[in-house]
């Protein structure tokens, strides 16, 4: 501030060369550095600067102090004159303290709809009063409070959490918070949650959900009613799960005929539970606490079965629904779906087979039946010798490729692997089929017995047993003769040579 610019300095008969301080109306004034001192420390002039402070958080034209002017002879002025300041506001942070514990909640419970905090609405003055203690603005206008960090696990604003967050005094302004943070705490009760069951968790059946499909071949070997990804879940850290059922609802061949059970596998997780199955409601159930993954391994091992036989069976849809509980609460039902279908059923009589013995018929007892009469329109039987081990075994058909039967087409895949295909009857298919000769020309066979596997497909695409019949083939070596001609060395000149096959 220049105080030379300041009032009226005129001295007729001097010069005015300095100012006296007479008083200080606010503020603080220092001169050449030391606070203004009446008397003692009140001139300013060339030598003396001066500077004034206003009040804290003043602004506007405020009265800064009063000065006399003081010539070179040391006169002062009559008048004192009043020196004024105007100070632009600057917005200044707000202030608080204290901290806070937010009303409790559990950890399911589902958000009233009630903001903890109404910004802007009529009773925006409550957002200091519950979360600040002692809360002020010098500007007058705290309106909020700003978030600055989250210790709990969960999202400010969006859903419930167990710890705390902390948050600063916010109005709005230039300069947005305070330097004190303040901290919010809640806590969270626990509450059971149900666990999980999906029985094809890639949904690869197309069932959808958690649900799962499959097909049961007439006949044939048992399956599981659950996918390889299928799984059992609980969200709750350190849960167990404490059972498990799987209820066949209908069973139209009969109780006794039609079941669930255990594979291998699942029976060996299982080993230290209870395991049960009601014949006459199709229940079968696993107790005791295990965790998620032990009920996991079983679900997966879980199969149904059916009996009957394959002329007899009642085609159609079975349900399955399965259900697992943690002990307090059950999960949501899921669903397989398990289509019993009709497929050929071929079988295989046991032969036998000597060295020597050629291209020898093997199976003229195999039997050919489709249980619910369709045609084999596009039905295929594969033969496969499962285990060659001599260079010259083949199979083969006696009738080449189509002897029997006006539709069936003899494919010859390999030395070992022959398919029958085409549009014709099981009785034409099973004349086909009694036409398999095996040929091993070794003359030092491998007496291992082999194995010759079937499995046949019907018009409707649905395929026999998976697990295939076995044909096994009894391998006799027989000690060949010598064969050459050998010089007999003696007394008799000229050496006598003989055959020795076959007769002396």
């Amino acid at each position: 501030m220049e105080l030379n610019t300041q009032g009226d300095e005129a001295d007729v008969d001097g010069t005015v060369d300095a100012y006296v301080v007479q008083a200080v109306s606010g503020g603080t004034l220092t001169i050449n550095g030391s606070a203004y001192v009446a008397t003692t420390n009140d001139t300013i002039d060339s030598l003396k600067s001066a500077s004034w402070t206003p009040p804290s958080n003043a602004n506007g034209t405020l009265n800064a102090f009063t000065v006399k002017a003081k010539d070179d002879s040391g006169d002062l002025s009559s008048t004192a004159v009043q020196a004024t300041v105007t100070v632009n506001a600057v917005n200044d942070a707000p202030s608080g303290s204290g901290n806070i514990t937010l009303t409790g909640t559990d950890e399911d419970d589902t958000p009233s709809g009630s903001p903890i905090i109404k910004v802007g609405s009529a009773s925006a003055s409550n957002i200091i009063d519950d979360y600040i203690t002692g809360a002020a603005d010098i500007d007058g206008d705290t309106v909020g409070i700003a978030i600055v960090g989250v210790t709990g696990n969960g999202t400010w604003k969006f859903w419930y959490w167990d710890g705390s967050h902390n948050y600063i005094a916010f109005d709005q302004g230039g300069v947005p918070s305070e330097n004190n943070t303040h901290v919010a705490t809640m806590t969270i009760t626990a509450v059971n949650d149900a666990p999980t069951v999906n029985l094809d968790a890639n949904d690869s059946s197309g069932a959808g959900g958690n649900d799962y499909t499959t097909s049961f071949s007439a006949g044939g070997s048992a399956v599981t009613i659950a996918d390889t990804d299928a799984s059992v879940a609980d969200v709750d850290v350190g849960d167990q799960i404490a059972s498990m059922t799987a209820t066949l609802t209908a069973r139209p061949d009969g109780d006794g005929v039609e079941s669930l059970s255990l594979n291998a596998a699942a029976t060996t997780v299982a080993s230290g539970l209870t395991v049960g199955y009601t014949v006459g409601t199709g229940v079968l159930s696993v107790s005791g606490n295990a965790t998620s993954a032990t009920y996991q391994s079983i679900l997966r091992g879980v199969q149904y079965n059916n009996t009957d036989a394959a002329v007899d069976i009642t085609t159609g849809s079975r349900t399955v629904n399965v259900v697992v509980n943690d002990g307090a609460l059950s999960s949501a039902t899921a669903t397989a779906t398990v289509s019993v279908v009709t497929a050929p059923v071929v079988t295989l009589p046991a032969a036998s087979y000597t060295e020597g013995d050629g291209n020898k018929p093997i199976a003229g007892g195999a039997t050919v039946t489709e249980p619910d009469g369709d045609n084999l329109n596009l039905m295929t039987i594969t033969l496969t010798l499962t285990n060659p081990l001599d260079a010259g075994e083949t199979i083969n058909l006696s009738g080449g490729a189509g002897a029997k039967g006006v539709g069936i087409t003899a494919t010859y895949t390999s030395a070992t692997v022959i398919t029958l295909s085409g549009s014709d009857t099981d009785n034409n298919y099973e004349a086909a089929l009694q036409e398999l000769r095996y040929s091993n020309s070794s003359e030092n066979p491998d007496t291992t017995t082999r194995s010759i596997t079937v499995v046949g497909r019907d018009v409707n695409g649905n395929s026999g047993a998976t697990s295939t019949l076995s044909l096994s083939l009894s391998v006799t070596a027989v000690n060949d003769p010598l064969v050459g001609d050998v010089t007999i060395s003696g007394g008799q000149t000229p050496p006598v040579v003989a055959d020795v096959l076959g007769a002396p």
